[in-house]
């Protein structure tokens, strides 16, 4: 998770999930930064209950676009089959280095 992306998307993307797993009993300094009141962190509950679904897809939309193979670009030009080899050899391509493809 942390290589990613930056470590504040992350805990914005995981705090639904850790205050339904019980993360504001087991974390008192969880508790102290959300600075909830007993009524507000109720509420609070209630709001990660009622939007886990749409957590659940914002995770699944954050892999997605981090699992994306990305564009490969070619630094020098493609080589034809009939291009004279890149070796220097004086042969063509395909007689050549690109026999062996």
């Amino acid at each position: 998770w942390e290589d990613a992306a930056p470590s504040d998307e992350i805990d914005d993307l995981l705090l639904p999930f850790l205050i339904l797993a019980g993360g504001l009993d087991h974390d008192p300094s969880l508790r102290d930064s959300l600075e909830l009141s007993a009524q507000d962190e109720a509420a609070f509950i209630a709001s990660c209950q009622e939007e886990l679904s749409e957590s659940i897809q914002d995770v699944y939309d954050f892999w997605a676009e981090v699992r994306r193979p990305k564009t490969v670009r070619r630094e020098e030009a493609k080589v034809g089959r009939n291009d004279p080899c890149p070796c220097g050899s004086g042969r063509k391509y395909k007689l050549c280095h690109g026999a062996d493809a």
